[in-house]
């Protein structure tokens, strides 16, 4: 009989960890699509988009964690930069991606 209502619990941890991680995955699509409509994203097929949200939701992990984490005297945040890799930041947007782009002479 214990055995059995192991058994129960450990189905029903089971099935609320399961709606759990479905709901925060459809919440963070949610978090994109509405990102995408804020600043005017769009890609050129399914594969970029689904490529994008991977980086997208892997940053706003680590801004998340990283604003839990507290006794910060500052926080970070989502902006247009969201579904850039730290490398695509730094190629596009910094004197270091410049320069590493550029040929010798």
């Amino acid at each position: 009989m214990a055995a059995g209502k192991l058994v129960l619990l450990v189905a029903l941890v089971a099935t609320t960890t399961n709606r759990a991680a479905a709901a925060a995955a459809a919440s963070m699509e949610g978090r994109h699509e509405k990102w995408m409509a804020e600043n005017g994203r769009t890609y050129e097929d399914a594969a970029e988009k689904a490529r994008r949200f991977e980086v997208f939701k892997a940053n706003v992990e680590r801004i998340d964690r990283f604003n839990a984490g507290g006794n910060r005297t500052y926080s970070l945040g989502v902006n247009v930069f969201t579904d850039l890799t730290d490398d695509e930041f730094v190629a596009r947007y910094t004197a270091a991606g410049y320069y590493s782009n550029a040929t010798s002479f």
